[in-house]
């Protein structure tokens, strides 16, 4: 059934500056729709924002309408039944309607200062997670792979949420969570004494050969864990990350051998420069590739290749809107990249 209503279409801007593509679209498509239909092309400028707007931004709103080549039938310099199309010239006809709320029983006056009003917006803010602070910890493994994709995106998306970053071990953080220092943690399982604490899986990488640039075995592009049998280890101390450094012996031992570690360093960046000085060998994540130094070459481990999780983890009791939203993000990019987001992890499972 057709409409025997005449067409009205309204452009309004705010010229706080140049109209840009996003105003022009919406001009184009209202005039040609007002064309087509025989309707009305409404023009009408918000310039209530009496701190950007200027007469000079209007007159180049205008001019941009005229240069498109569209002309309205209602508005600024042509008039018509239902002006002025100034907003600021219609702020007595706002008030005649705001007292009639006010009579009937519809509104009432505000009498909050200008504090009061940005502190109640502040605490919705914080509410819906966008206001805060975050303390997040890290091993520092973890930063040579996604984990700085996700502080970027938490800064993106929340500019107003504080990351209070912590380099510390998947021992430290456990500790640090338990004691409320720290909101949210990203570790490598297996976890040990982790109860009550929840952990989700959110991505899994091969784990590589980091050697000496000159080792014999560095022109093989595989090479197999049982040829390491005789090599000296450099590896991440046990009571760092006592997950992982049983996970490598664990390794060592099903290829039939018990690795010599020969020397023991608290950060992967420590132990990548030993390597360049030929102290030894070691068994990291692949994302540590992207920690280049001269003289250090990374090689994959033949099939089957075990494999090293990093996981989120942070307190159950923990109700925290800032917290919430930084958790959406990183199972978001866990779920973009088809990474094993819903490998949930307790204690109990080490």
């Amino acid at each position: 059934m057709s409409s025997t209503k005449e067409v009205r279409v309204r452009f309004a801007p705010s010229p706080t500056g140049e109209l840009h593509v996003g105003n022009i679209r919406t001009a184009l498509f209202d005039w040609a729709y007002a064309r087509h239909t025989g309707g009305k092309f409404v023009f009408r400028i918000e310039d209530t924002d009496t701190e950007r707007v200027t007469d000079e931004y209007i007159q180049a709103a205008l001019g941009t309408l005229r240069w498109l080549g569209l002309d309205w039938d209602e508005g600024p310099e042509v008039g018509g039944p239902y002006g002025p199309y100034l907003q600021s010239q219609r702020l007595d006809i706002y008030a005649k309607y705001a007292q009639q709320f006010l009579d009937d029983g519809f509104a009432y006056h505000c009498y909050c200062s200008a504090e009061e009003l940005e502190a109640v917006r502040e605490a919705q803010r914080a509410a819906r997670g966008e206001l805060g602070e975050l303390v997040v910890g890290f091993v520092s493994s973890a930063v040579y792979g996604k984990v700085p994709l996700i502080f970027a995106k938490m800064r993106e998306r929340y500019p107003d949420i504080s990351l209070i970053l912590q380099d510390l071990t998947t021992e430290e953080q456990i500790e640090a969570l338990k004691s409320y220092r720290l909101d949210v943690g990203l570790v490598r399982p297996p976890l040990i004494a982790a109860e009550p604490l929840v952990t989700q899986v959110i991505w899994r990488e091969p784990l590589m050969v980091a050697l000496p640039e000159t080792h014999p075995l560095a022109g093989q592009k595989e090479i197999a864990i049982e040829a390491l049998a005789h090599e000296s280890f450099l590896q991440v101390p046990r009571h760092a990350g006592p997950g992982f450094y049983d996970q490598f012996i664990r390794i060592c031992a099903e290829a039939g051998f018990s690795p010599n570690v020969a020397q023991v360093a608290r950060t992967v960046s420590t132990i990548v420069n030993l390597i360049a000085g030929g102290i030894g060998v070691s068994i990291v994540p692949a994302s540590l590739q992207n920690l280049r130094r001269t003289g250090v070459v990374y090689r994959p481990l033949k099939a089957p290749v075990p494999t090293t999780d990093l996981a989120v983890m942070w307190r159950p009791d923990d109700e925290s809107p800032a917290l919430n939203s930084f958790l959406e993000i990183i199972l978001q990019m866990a779920e973009i990249d088809d990474i094993h987001a819903g490998d949930g992890i307790d204690g109990n499972d080490m």
